[in-house]
């Protein structure tokens, strides 16, 4: 009966926690509305503008970005060939869509990504990048550049995605 008396006394730990528990929940589900507030009414706060705008993925067909993607890759694969018969220092391979050119920059790795219908190319200068295609070219909807402005200014090479056979 003694120790019945005492579990009635002492307070449960939920009822000690719980209106603190309740604080943070509410100033944590009210804080970012404060922030956004603060960001959206600064006049700071600029949304980024880019040169062209691709394709949204969901208008592009996925049978016309592969045709697009893989004749792009064929057309990056011989540039690159090109280069590994004038150059010692380099090499180039392209197995299963994925093509990897070995450069004294490092290694280059450039492949398809169907579910997103982008090329992800992954730089050992500029870190990874992933291009849409807007109906001329390979451009990032991140930063605006082309895929090969990229390749010319890191690599040395140019190539033209106008032999596309579309």
């Amino acid at each position: 009966m003694f120790r019945h008396t005492l579990c009635r006394l002492r307070p449960k730990p939920t009822s000690l926690i719980l209106p603190i528990l309740t604080r943070a929940i509410v100033h944590r589900a009210t804080l970012p509305l404060q922030l956004s507030a603060k960001v959206s009414s600064s006049r700071f706060f600029q949304p980024r503008k880019f040169p062209t705008q691709p394709a949204p993925p969901e208008l592009l067909d996925i049978n016309l970005y592969h045709k697009i993607a893989d004749e792009s890759l064929e057309i990056l694969y011989g540039a690159f060939e090109r280069l590994t018969e004038d150059r010692d220092d380099v090499d180039v391979e392209f197995n299963s869509g994925v093509l990897t050119f070995v450069h004294p920059n490092g290694t280059y790795i450039i492949n398809k990504q169907p579910f997103n219908k982008q090329i992800w190319l992954s730089s050992p200068v500029s870190g990874p990048k992933r291009y849409d295609w807007d109906g001329e070219d390979w451009v990032s909807a991140r930063d605006g550049s082309r895929i090969k402005e990229l390749l010319e200014e890191e690599i040395g090479i140019k190539v033209a995605f106008v032999d596309l056979n579309l």
